[in-house]
Formats: C-alpha cells, sequence, structure tokens
C-alpha cells in the first residue's frame, strides 16, 4: 500500500505500489509514526514532541532478573517520578520489554554504543526501594 485516500460515501481507496487501486470499508493503519493511513482520517503530521525513549529487552526475565520479573507480573509496570517514568511490559516466553525517556543531559555520548548500553546514567535519577 502506498496510500489511503479518504472519500465520501463509498469507504478509503487504497493505492498499492503495483497501481492496483481498491475501495475497502475499513482500512487498520498500525503501521507507526509516518503513517500512510493516518492522512485519510486526519491532516496531522507527526512532529518531534524533545522526548526520546529508549526502549531494550529483558530474555528469560523469571530466571536471569526474578527481582524485575516480579512486579511486572503477567502483565505490566509503570512508575513515575518528577520528570521521569519507567515501564516494562511482559510478552510470550518470559520476554519483558522496558522503556524509559532519554535524559539527554546525563552526559552520554551516543557515538560510544558500548559506554551507552553500560550506561547507567539512563537510571541515575531512581533510588532502590
Amino acid at each position: 500500500m502506498t496510500q489511503a485516500v479518504p472519500r465520501a460515501g463509498d469507504g478509503p481507496l487504497v493505492l498499492f505500489a503495483d497501481g492496483r487501486q481498491k475501495t475497502f470499508d475499513l482500512v487498520v493503519g498500525a503501521d507507526g509514526a509516518w503513517s500512510r493511513v493516518r492522512p485519510a482520517v486526519s491532516p496531522v503530521t507527526p512532529h518531534y514532541t524533545g522526548v526520546t525513549t529508549v526502549e531494550t529487552s529483558l530474555d528469560d526475565v523469571d530466571d536471569s532478573y526474578p527481582e524485575l520479573g516480579r512486579p511486572i507480573g503477567d502483565g505490566s509496570v509503570s512508575v513515575y517520578g518528577v520528570n521521569r517514568s519507567l515501564s516494562a511490559q511482559r510478552n510470550s516466553g518470559g520476554h519483558v520489554k522496558v522503556c524509559a525517556p532519554l535524559d539527554w543531559n546525563a552526559g552520554l555520548d551516543l557515538a560510544d554504543v558500548e559506554a551507552t548500553r553500560s550506561s547507567r546514567s539512563l537510571l541515575a535519577r531512581w533510588q532502590r526501594i
């Protein structure tokens, strides 16, 4: 799909890269920030809000990181503080996604991949409870 075009009455017209066109009753746009479907329902375009989120994954969380797996339980957990947050969501097979805003004032050199990966400065303002 290259574009979804809004049309009154007949539903959106979907244009495909090979030149085909087809009208649908419903088009679901689950294609991210620069969605090709969004213009069919809204003229709003994405813009950077100034917040960058870092996502990481933990595999085999229950065996490798049981102290982290317990508060996540079978779903998700989010914690919030002043100008900070941390969210973790359990997926299948003991896999957990963790998201936190990146603090650009933490002195990270993102060009130094290994230092960034091992940096605790992403969570420096959190304290252990």
